[in-house]
């Protein structure tokens, strides 16, 4: 084993601070027991963004382009979660 394999290894030195900081080593403990619940929670979103993908397609599907770009349309299930994203995340911020 050459030395610069080893030296890879010095990302490990991390977990050294978790000895120290008891209460870090307790938030990352509770954050990996959630990742459980994150996962099912992540999948119920995907669930219910695939749900309105499908209305989307069945509603809108036979209108074809709406507009002049070739990919704002509901033609198939990928172009619809497209749509559905675009349409959840604006492009500008609202200010808080």
């Amino acid at each position: 084993m050459s030395l610069t394999a080893l030296r890879s290894f010095r990302v490990l030195r991390v977990f050294k601070v978790f000895k120290h900081m008891p209460a870090l080593a307790k938030i990352v403990g509770v954050l990996l027991s959630s990742a459980a619940s994150f996962f099912s929670i992540g999948l119920l979103l995907f669930l219910f963004w695939t749900v309105f993908s499908i209305i989307g397609l069945h509603v809108f599907g036979e209108l074809g382009t709406l507009t002049n770009r070739r990919e704002s349309n509901f033609e198939n299930i990928f172009q619809s979660y497209i749509i559905l994203f675009q349409v959840r995340v604006p492009l500008i911020p609202s200010p808080i």
